[in-house]
Order: C-alpha cells, then structure tokens, then sequence
C-alpha cells in the first residue's frame, strides 16, 4: 500500500510539473521508482530465460520427431527406387563414299564460285560508288569556289542496271581506270 501511494503521490508531481513550461525533458525512470525491487527482478529474468529456453527445447525436439515419425507413430519408411538409365549409344562413324565426297565437293565449289562472283559485283558496285562520291564532291568544291552551281545533270547518276551516266570529268584518272570506267558507262 505504502508504494501505491508514493507511486500516486509522484504522478501528481509529474502531472503539476508538465502544466509549466519544461525546462529539461526527464526521463521516466527518474520520476517513477521501479516496480520490482531489484532481487525479485534478477529471479524472475532467470526464470523467464529457463522456460524459454525449455520451450524452444521442446519445440526443436517435436519438429525433429514429426519428421521421422508418423502422427500414429509409425516410423517412416524411405522408400528409393532406382531408375534404370540406359547408357548413351556411342555415335555411330559414318564414312562418305566416293561418290558422296565428290558430290559434296561439287556442291562447294559451286557456292564458293556464287560466292566470288557476288563479291566482285559488289566490289565493282563499291568502286563505281567512289567514283561517283568523288566527281560529285570535286564539283561541289569548284562550285562554291567559282560560286556557280552545277546544273544537275552534270553530276553522275546510277542507271538500274549499275552503270554511271556520264565519264567523269573532273577527276585525273589513270588510263586503265579510265579503260575500265567507260565498261561501265550507259
């Protein structure tokens, strides 16, 4: 009884206290004694740290027994099977007979030869885009130096067929360039 009271006795300062202006915050441990004198405090933390740990004892050991054992008691059986696996088939070597080879050889020599003819057609398509580059820029140059533009048909065009319209004229070619350019010219 004598604690409740001094227990009420410290509210009603703390509650007149807090209706002034706080002048520093104090803590409640300050204002409230404890309510368990300190030896009854040390015996009931041991008792509450030996339950638990019992209770967690008792927990790991039930859920290590439902595993092995059944709800009725049973232990469980483990049943393996075994799969029979067939082993893999060494691959098989498979020779190719003349015929074969020299038919499979055929086949390569022929799209090695579409192959070279499609890169010397692009090649040439290349090369003739070059040309073409280069007699059109060599005549923009002059044009902004002279400051008279070119009339558009004096520029080299492409035909479908990949031939150039015109030789160029701008452009200091070699004789041979030059021989193999008019092949090319509509």
């Amino acid at each position: 009884m004598v604690e409740h009271a001094y227990i009420r006795e410290e509210i009603a300062k703390a509650v007149k206290n807090r209706r002034q202006p706080m002048v520093r915050a104090q803590s409640l441990s300050a204002i409230l004694p404890a309510v368990l004198p300190p030896q009854e405090r040390s015996s009931f933390l041991n008792h509450f740290l030996i339950v638990c740990i019992l209770l967690v004892s008792v927990a790991t050991i039930f859920g290590m027994l439902a595993k092995t054992f059944d709800w009725s008691g049973n232990a469980k059986q483990k049943v393996e099977t075994v799969v029979e696996q067939k082993q893999p088939q060494p691959p098989q070597e498979k020779y190719l007979t003349q015929a074969e080879a020299e038919k499979f050889a055929e086949s390569v020599e022929s799209r090695m030869s579409e192959i070279e003819s499609t890169s010397k057609k692009l090649g040439t398509k290349v090369w003739l885009l070059g040309i073409a580059h280069n007699e059109n820029a060599t005549m923009t140059m002059d044009s902004v130096r002279k400051n008279h533009p070119y009339d558009p048909s004096d520029y080299i065009s492409f035909e479908r067929d990949w031939k150039i319209n015109r030789m160029p004229r701008t452009l200091k070619l070699a004789d041979d360039d030059e021989g193999k350019i008019r092949q090319h010219v509509k």
